[in-house]
């Protein structure tokens, strides 16, 4: 997961905790390996992540509504090469 997230180790175990005190996510000990543990969403993750999507939507709806079809793709061209940046320093 941290490698995909582009997080150390440490510091996704320090968020899954934080969000397990926060009662969005469940941590069971692996069935297979006792040492690793399998993390699922609980109720309240759910109600929350529902939450985002709408948010997501709804400015995505107002960038839409303010920005023309150039200005759309300018915005999502360099956001790409922003994000491609965050990934690569994050994983150095």
């Amino acid at each position: 997961m941290g490698q995909r997230l582009g997080m150390s180790r440490s510091k996704v175990s320090k968020n899954l905790s934080t969000l397990r005190d926060l009662g969005y996510i469940r941590q069971t000990p692996d069935t297979r390996d006792r040492r690793e543990l399998e993390t699922s969403l609980t109720q309240d993750g759910r109600d929350m992540l529902a939450i985002i999507d709408q948010q997501h939507k709804t400015l995505e709806e107002d960038a839409r509504q303010i920005w023309s079809e150039d200005e759309q793709e300018e915005f999502t061209a360099l956001a790409n090469r922003l994000i491609a940046k965050l990934r690569q320093e994050r994983v150095a």
